[in-house]
């Protein structure tokens, strides 16, 4: 009853301001606020924000499941330069730091991503060194293409071990021609065990699929179906990386929905966090102080932050003193 007045209350606020019922209903379904810090109407059945001369099609508006809060936030990204169709396909385009990439953003899952990497700008940092980034939940690739854009970024080793999510990562690689040498993508995960298993995937490109052998998979009931996917020792792995590049930092990040507390586990027990001189974690369901507690023991500082809209998820900074 709540989510019915919910969305009556955002479809009355919309139909005031664009006056257009369709849009109005289709865009009042998920969160809205009368103020979004950007201007927005209806121009020829397309959803008009005037301050970038920026038009979304109704077509595209549905690939980001008519998430107006998340439009909104993506159209405020100071990157962003057009949105196209292509083949039936959404795709962003933007300009960072003066190099133009194209990215396919075919769902609502692709757009958060997005916005988290390029309006909010969440992986900025500066190691003043030279290095080497691991990407441990690469998913379709926008991580890893940011940082192949860093003047300091040498190499890029990019895992993503579910195989469709892999596929669209190569996908959006492949676009970028001028950025793809410095990615290294490779079909697995990091673990604590090694070896062929079989976990739940979602759709391709989705978040939260998972490899962990601890987490709770299905906080929200989702369940999807279960696929193979190979995992590597993680410690392995990390020892590996840094003897191809023994005099660069190690920069990690890791965004593996749960999978990070097996792998921090594991690499503190192995003592090996040493050969690390950046990270930044993404955290599932299960807190920051498993992992914080490592950190403190390892000579980390860290700066550890949740997330507005969930309880389930947060952020930290950490960088070796």
């Amino acid at each position: 009853m709540k989510k019915a007045i919910f969305r009556a209350a955002n479809f009355f606020l919309l139909l005031l301001k664009i006056h257009h019922p369709i849009s109005a209903f289709r865009l009042s379904k998920f969160k809205s606020y009368q103020d979004f810090n950007i201007d927005f109407s209806i121009k020829n059945g397309n959803l008009y924000f005037p301050e970038k001369g920026l038009s979304i099609t109704p077509a595209q508006q549905k690939s980001f499941s008519h998430n107006l809060f998340e439009i909104c936030r993506l159209a405020r990204c100071k990157y962003l330069t057009s949105i196209q169709t292509i083949q039936n396909s959404t795709f962003v385009n933007l300009n960072y730091k003066g190099e133009s990439i194209k990215l396919n953003c075919s769902n609502l899952d692709n757009l958060l991503i997005i916005n988290e990497l390029f309006t909010d700008e969440i992986y900025e940092f500066n190691l003043n060194k030279s290095i080497v980034c691991i990407d441990i939940g690469m998913n379709v690739g926008y991580s890893s293409i940011l940082f192949s854009m860093r003047n300091d970024v040498e190499k890029i080793y990019a895992y993503e071990p579910f195989k469709g999510t892999y596929d669209n990562a190569l996908a959006n690689i492949n676009l970028n021609e001028n950025l793809k040498s410095k990615i290294e993508p490779i079909n697995e995960g990091w673990s604590d065990k090694t070896g062929d298993f079989e976990f739940q995937s979602y759709e391709d490109g989705s978040v939260g699929a998972s490899t962990s052998f601890t987490a709770d998979l299905n906080p929200f009931g989702k369940i999807g179906n279960l696929v193979k996917v190979k995992l590597k020792d993680a410690s392995e792995e990390l020892k590996k990386i840094k003897s191809l590049h023994p005099d660069k930092g190690i920069f990690i990040k890791m965004d593996c929905e749960g999978s990070e507390y097996e792998i921090f586990e594991k690499l503190n027990a192995d003592h090996l966090l040493h050969l690390v001189d950046g990270l930044l974690i993404e955290w599932h369901y299960k807190g920051p102080s498993e992992i914080t507690d490592i950190l403190e023991k390892n000579n980390f500082s860290y700066y550890s932050t949740g997330r507005p809209d969930s309880p389930f998820i947060g952020f930290i900074y950490a960088f070796k003193k």
